[in-house]
């Protein structure tokens, strides 16, 4: 049920409030109060026309049309925003239609409003008019829809049917061209196991000749090694002369460690020859030439 209408800054309408009764309300008033301008809020905010913005107030940039309907609130805006709210959820980008959640709360059509220079309801109606609008009413129209729904459908059912049966009979005939596909899987299995076996046989051959290059290797190194057996002497020989060169090595070494420290035995006795003079030089400055005690001539 429409509870009640809020029109702010729409057309002559700055801020109206209307409340409406259960059953039929009617608006009345003298001549160009706005009587128009609210079936004309209404139909707004139901079908989202008129398109534009003409609508809004002289000199105002937005407007707005609130319903209650049933406890639920549904608010229709338009100037820096264009959009319809359900109490707090905003629906934007609808283009010329009504959002699907709001014209399932409004529940409006044309058979609920009547303008002022609309013919008198259904009076002036052919019977298949006024039948037509009790069916709407009624929710007859949407089982005629439906059953007219369903006739189409079976229709097209019974088209798509028929042409499915075409082709399962064209398909069923070019199946026969095909039987040879049946011995072919045969043999694409058993070609598929051969290729397999193949496939094992040639890695067991691999692996054996691997192994015969292996054991050629190793005959070619024994043969090698076979030419160097009467070389043992010589070997031996050459150890016991690397062993004296050793020896003589270690003697060669003792002999220039002696002769290093006869070296520095040779600089130390040069150096006390060099202080003895500098010594004697030192004690002829301090002596006279000849002793005072023993009258002796000082050398």
């Amino acid at each position: 049920m429409l509870e009640s209408l809020t029109i702010r800054k729409f057309q002559s309408h700055s801020n109206t409030i209307l409340k409406f009764h259960e059953g039929v309300n009617v608006i009345v008033g003298e001549t160009d109060i706005g009587k128009s301008a609210i079936v004309r809020a209404l139909r707004w905010v139901i079908d989202n026309r008129p398109s534009g913005d003409e609508f809004i107030s002289t000199g105002k940039k937005n407007c707005s049309v609130k319903l209650k309907v049933d406890g639920e609130r549904i608010r229709r805006s338009k100037g820096k925003e264009n959009l319809y709210r359900i109490n707090k959820r905003e629906f934007k980008a609808f283009g010329q239609s009504v959002p699907e959640e709001v014209s399932s709360l409004l529940n409006i059509s044309n058979v609920n409003l009547q303008s002022q220079l609309d013919t008198p309801f259904l009076l002036s109606e052919s019977s298949a008019e006024v039948a037509r609008y009790f069916n709407k009413i009624v929710k007859l129209d949407m089982i005629d829809n439906s059953l007219k729904n369903i006739s189409q459908r079976i229709r097209e059912d019974r088209l798509g049917l028929a042409g499915k049966k075409s082709k399962k009979s064209t398909l069923l005939e070019s199946i026969g061209e095909y039987d040879w596909l049946v011995d072919a899987g045969d043999k694409i299995r058993k070609l598929s196991i051969a290729e397999k076996n193949i496939s094992k046989t040639s890695k067991q051959v691999y692996d054996i000749s691997q192994l015969i290059d292996d054991i050629e290797d190793l005959e070619e190194k024994k043969q090698e090694l076979r030419k160097f057996s009467g070389a043992k002497k010589d070997i031996n020989d050459l150890m016991e002369l690397s062993k004296e060169i050793d020896e003589e090595e270690k003697s060669y070494d003792s002999l220039l460690e002696i002769m290093r420290i006869i070296e520095d035995i040779e600089y130390n006795i040069k150096a006390m020859a060099k202080e003895k003079q500098e010594l004697r030089k030192e004690l002829k400055k301090l002596m006279p030439d000849i002793c005072p005690l023993c009258g002796q001539e000082v050398r």
